[in-house]
């Protein structure tokens, strides 16, 4: 008994025990770094990346090259709050789409899985397997 009341306790003065929930996550965001090129270059062109599901949308960095472009996207992790253990900052995206746009219509698109197509970087975020080339 004296042993469950200390760890108890222990996970209190961590701040993981009771009158620490709250409604939004307290987890800090994933960083999505997709590189990529387009077959051919236009300031009609527009990059657009979004994912699945991702109810708290982050407008993504998208830098250009001339045909290359790099995206840096931030995902909210946060799945669930537990009283006893915390936030539970486990949420992945299921679907990454990224869009070649120009003058507004949609020229091309690839649909990428998360589990298939991303892997882990040094930083703790995640990085495309292999770079992506967009156009027709």
């Amino acid at each position: 008994m004296k042993r469950m009341i200390l760890v108890v306790a222990g996970l209190c003065v961590a701040g993981l025990c009771g009158g620490n929930a709250h409604a939004s996550g307290k987890c800090g965001p994933l960083l999505f770094r997709i590189k990529g090129e387009t077959k051919t270059h236009s300031s009609k062109q527009k990059i657009l990346v979004t994912m699945a599901p991702d109810p708290d949308r982050s407008s993504p960095l998208i830098l250009r090259e001339g045909e290359r472009f790099y995206a840096d996207v931030y995902y909210d992790p946060f799945k669930s709050h537990n009283k006893l253990l915390g936030d539970n900052c486990t949420k992945r995206p299921v679907t990454v789409t990224v869009a070649l746009l120009e003058d507004g219509k949609e020229v091309d698109k690839k649909q990428l899985s998360f589990s298939k197509d991303f892997v882990p970087d040094r930083d703790g975020g995640y990085v495309l397997r292999t770079n992506l080339r967009l156009g027709k």
